[in-house]
């Protein structure tokens, strides 16, 4: 069978999605040799970071426009098109399936920079999503979310979660550890840690304010914002300023800064109004980071009991927690086992197992 692929988002700095395309990418073309994988791409753009698999032999990689690419799919007789980023660009003679990450944009639509934009971005999804022969959800809330809103048979939806990376462990050298603070200028001598795309419906300025309050724990802990700038940053910037070297924003983190920056944080604090999944709950908790999270929608079904759940817009409730966890070390190594444990039953191996079948169920049915 020949599979067609949506791999636009390994070849630009793409997030959450460009992580999720290319883990499932890595696995698939590993595992599965009897199939063909053809890459559609929409940007000449050359990775940032080789890409090992793309030279394996089932695999190629296509440049070609989003206009182009029913057609090319045709030419190129592909089976089965995977959109791997909510669209259905492509077309399979014999089947297709579209992955939706979250439906931010129905939950919070004043949070989006571009209304008109985000409305057609959302028909798109829909027509994605009503004319794939499966839908794959990246966790149950958002199977819920996708029936909910576009009104499909909940009997093509299957979720599938991500899974997390060897490469974040607890056990990092100390030496990395001190390198990467001293390159992102943490002073202090341990600090909170958030990961993730600065932006609205993230609700840092609630940790913010939680930091605020707890002034007993400045001289020893900062508090550090791992992740690049994104829509409506300012706002978090400009409280950045009253605290001076007491937080830190790191903008875009690379792969080998991130892994002893988890591995080096005494907690993990994710209060979140909504996550279609949350990757780095599963890369803290695998980093071996005791977590606070919030009750919203994904993050219960990622992190189990293995962290601490809390209302996200609850400052004393959120306060309490975090007191909690560093100054009651028992609970703190309870916390880091639950999540080394939890974060094992999610590899990306399974995913791409899970992800197979399911490419072979829309082929079946169509």
């Amino acid at each position: 069978m020949r599979i067609g692929i949506d791999a636009t988002s390994i070849f630009l700095r793409k997030g959450g999605i460009g992580y999720y395309t290319y883990n499932l990418l890595e696995n698939l073309t590993r595992i599965d040799m009897e199939n063909e994988y053809v890459l559609f791409t929409t940007t000449q753009n050359q990775p940032e970071a080789p890409i090992p698999f793309i030279a394996r032999p089932n695999v190629r990689v296509l440049y070609t426009p989003k206009w182009l690419q029913k057609w090319r799919c045709g030419k190129e007789r592909i089976d089965l098109y995977h959109g791997t980023n909510f669209r259905l660009r492509g077309r399979g003679q014999k089947g297709n399936v579209v992955t939706i990450h979250d439906l931010a944009f129905k939950h919070y639509p004043h949070f989006l920079k571009k209304k008109y934009g985000q409305s057609l971005s959302s028909l798109k999804t829909k027509w994605g999503v009503q004319r794939a022969d499966r839908v794959i959800a990246v966790s149950k809330h958002t199977a819920g979310d996708v029936v909910e809103f576009f009104k499909i048979d909940r009997g093509k939806i299957r979720v599938v979660y991500h899974g997390v990376d060897d490469s974040f462990r607890p056990d990092v050298p100390l030496e990395s550890i001190i390198e990467v603070k001293k390159k992102y200028g943490i002073l202090s001598p341990r600090y909170i840690l958030w990961v993730g795309t600065i932006e609205p419906r993230k609700n840092l300025s609630t940790l913010i304010q939680v930091y605020s309050q707890l002034e007993m724990i400045h001289a020893e802990y900062s508090l550090v914002f791992g992740g690049g700038l994104g829509w409506q940053y300012k706002n978090v910037l400009n409280l950045n300023r009253s605290f001076e070297n007491r937080m830190r924003i790191t903008g875009y983190l690379p792969p080998g800064d991130l892994i002893p920056l988890y591995a080096g944080a005494s907690l993990f604090v994710y209060p979140s109004l909504y996550e279609g999944f949350g990757m780095p709950l599963l890369e803290a908790m695998a980093s071996g980071v005791p977590i606070i999270a919030a009750n919203t929608s994904s993050i219960p079904e990622v992190i189990g009991d293995a962290g601490i759940l809390i209302d996200p817009l609850n400052i004393t409730e959120i306060k309490e927690a975090v007191e909690r966890v560093l100054f009651d070390n028992s609970l703190s190594e309870f916390l880091k086992a639950k999540g080394i444990q939890r974060a094992k039953s999610f590899t990306w191996e399974k995913a791409a197992q899970e992800t197979l079948t399911i490419y072979q169920e829309a082929v079946d049915q169509a």
